[in-house]
């Protein structure tokens, strides 16, 4: 068997379709860098030429650009989407790999599926964007007077494609991320998770990207659903605390989502098939807050289930929150809170905090990187957002806000914008 140190087996086993009928590989490419539109021919679509040169490339063990998420992960200690892949798929994807013919023509098998079919969310958060978020969209259109629709569906054809791999493939697949928008609002989710139990396939591995927001789908409670399956693992996209998260994903009601929390963390003590993990999305304004997040998460006893995590989520696609392109001013005031934080998972009694040490320290390599000082793009992409939300930053974050943002620029923008 050829060693090969850049092997990712997510062209042979797993699709990741966008509500704009787009379809990656899986959800770490860039969306940019589409790999084809998703129409009736559904699952052929995986071996079309840049599927098949995405194939080959791998195989010559070539470390490829449109990978660079998984590699700037791996880089900064953190696990990476492939090496996650690697850990539940190689043992099923090798003889689809060796098999795989001179051209990158193979015979995949949908073992992971992380279909987005909409863009419905009841948040708009700031590291979002309106194909992703309903909600995101419509105050988009709305400051720009533009009349529209706020949901994103993918088309017909796509529509047909989509069906025909989940009934072609209900029988095969091994696991499902459901991520957004918000999986819990849509019907398509709803669908599938109850064609899972009809069809005995409660072995399917079930993880979820959500907000936090909703257990229930209308009328229906998922937690009578849930614990019905081998594994189900619940990623709360939490990013801040309280009147922070406020701001940082408009929509929240912090109280909802701590409710939820809370009786997530009573569930998965009845039924330890189910576990609740935080998956924080890390930017520069939450880099330099880490330990209070962590201590809130703590004292709530959110860490206290029988397979706890914390998966730092390190934000590139929008360069002006990625904490390498920030001042470096700003950049010696968070590295003094990270070591604080690390210091505080060293001492911590408690073995999971000792394990994230090296994850906390691979945060502050990463952002002592070299980069740009993009302060000037953030300040005013902030102040646009803060505009059409009716928020201020310096209220709500002043003491990030005065080494992040330029209020001089922030202020003559606002002036302008008034004017």
């Amino acid at each position: 068997m050829t060693e090969r140190k850049h092997l990712c087996v997510a062209p042979w086993v797993s699709m990741h379709l966008w509500p704009n009928n787009n379809v990656y590989p899986c959800c770490a490419v860039n969306p940019a860098d589409s790999f084809g539109q998703l129409d009736e021919s559904g699952i052929a679509i995986m071996n079309n030429e840049k599927f098949k040169k995405f194939r080959i490339d791998i195989l010559a063990d070539k470390k490829l650009d449109v990978c660079k998420t998984c590699w700037k992960a791996e880089e900064a200690g953190q696990v990476s989407l492939r090496k996650s892949y690697n850990h539940q798929f190689l043992d099923h994807a090798q003889e689809l790999i060796d098999s795989t013919q001179e051209d990158g023509t193979a015979d995949v098998k949908m073992l992971n599926w992380d279909f987005r079919s909409s863009n419905l969310c009841n948040y708009a958060c700031r590291t979002c964007g309106p194909q992703l978020s309903s909600t995101y969209k419509q105050l988009s259109d709305r400051a720009s007077g533009i009349k529209s629709d706020k949901v994103t569906h993918i088309r017909s054809a796509s529509e047909i494609g989509l069906n025909q791999i989940i009934e072609q493939n209900t029988n095969q697949v091994k696991a499902m991320h459901f991520a957004g928008g918000e999986p819990l609002l849509m019907e398509d989710h709803y669908k599938i998770i109850n064609k899972l139990i009809e069809e005995n396939r409660t072995d399917v591995n079930i993880q979820y990207s959500t907000n936090g927001s909703k257990l229930t789908y209308k009328s229906f409670d998922f937690r009578d659903a849930w614990h019905k399956f081998d594994c189900v693992t619940m990623n709360f996209s939490i990013d801040e605390i309280e009147d922070r998260a406020e701001y940082w994903r408009y929509g929240t009601d912090w109280s909802v989502v701590k409710k939820n929390i809370d009786e997530m963390m009573i569930y998965t003590k009845e039924h330890t098939n189910v576990c609740v993990w935080f998956a924080p999305t890390i930017s520069v304004f939450n880099i330099a807050r880490l330990e209070d997040i962590h201590k809130y998460f703590r004292e709530a006893g959110w860490l206290d289930g029988a397979r706890p995590e914390i998966l730092f989520n390190l934000l590139h696609t929008q360069e002006y929150y990625c904490v390498k392109n920030t001042s470096d001013e700003f950049k010696q005031y968070a590295k003094i809170k990270l070591e604080s934080y690390v210091e505080y998972l060293k001492k911590s009694k408690f073995e999971f905090d000792n394990n994230l040490v090296s994850s906390a320290e691979g945060l502050i390599s990463f952002m002592m990187q070299p980069g740009q000082d993009l302060s000037d793009q953030l300040t005013i992409s902030t102040e646009l957002l803060d505009f059409q939300r009716n928020e201020n930053i310096f209220d709500v974050a002043p003491e990030l806000a005065e080494l992040l943002i330029n209020k001089t620029l922030y202020d003559k923008q606002s002036i302008t914008r008034k004017n």
